[in-house]
């Protein structure tokens, strides 16, 4: 159960460091690839985790890594990934600009804005649910 506990753990932390910034920018400023972007990670979401797992294994042999926690960090952590950024996305979306407007009145600068404002919020729904779920899979 530590091992199963470290490994989602760190995949979650990683890729909640990784994909809710990305998400927030792809939610809140004009991308270019905006549609593309939210396609390709909802594309992954179709992608069964065996179809991810089976060439990592090749790959970790080759590297000596079959049997580490940095591989099965990794591992979770490409599944992961994308389940955040595509949960996030929309919770970004529905936080009114006015609550980002009035922090940045206060005197806050755009990362306490998102430090305080913008973030809360997903912190207990989004990324612990999906804590709770990577652990329930690799149980």
């Amino acid at each position: 159960m530590k091992i199963v506990t470290a490994v989602a753990c760190g995949a979650v932390a990683c890729a909640g460091l990784m994909s809710v910034p990305a998400a927030s920018a792809i939610a809140r400023y004009p991308v270019p690839v905006k549609k593309d972007s939210q396609f390709f990670l909802l594309s992954l979401r179709f992608l069964p985790p065996v179809a991810v797992a089976i060439p990592l294994i090749s790959i970790w042999l080759d590297l000596g890594l079959y049997h580490s926690r940095l591989s099965m960090i990794v591992t979770c952590l490409l599944v992961t990934l994308s389940t955040i950024s595509w949960l996030s996305i929309p919770a970004f979306a529905r936080i009114p600009k006015e609550i980002e407007e009035a922090a940045a009145l206060d005197g806050d600068g755009p990362y306490q804005v998102f430090w305080r404002v913008a973030l809360p919020p997903l912190l207990f729904v989004g990324i612990l649910g999906r804590l709770l779920n990577s652990m329930l899979k690799h149980k």
